[in-house]
């Protein structure tokens, strides 16, 4: 997989648990977690406002989480830097 793709998707991933980590509690079951999920990550993603989320506003967003957590700046993260999402 070129680093690109394998960067895009360990972000968009991070993006994920991030939306995860801020779901009301009152989310009973997966059904209600997953539509909580997808509400927040339309209304926190979504730049043009559409009610969407393209290729290109998942890879800005994905793109800079990534940038937030790879302190280093050497193209990667490590262990240390994925310790910023609580599953390392």
């Amino acid at each position: 997989m070129p680093a690109t793709v394998q960067r895009t998707t360990l972000a968009i991933a991070s993006l994920a648990l991030l939306g995860l980590a801020g779901l009301p509690a009152a989310a009973a079951n997966k059904a209600d977690q997953y539509a909580a999920l997808t509400a927040a990550l339309i209304k926190s993603y979504d730049a043009d406002k559409d009610g969407m989320l393209d290729l290109a506003e998942i890879k800005q967003a994905a793109e800079a989480y990534f940038d937030h957590l790879e302190k280093d700046k050497d193209g990667t993260l490590d262990r240390k830097e994925i310790k910023g999402l609580g599953i390392a």
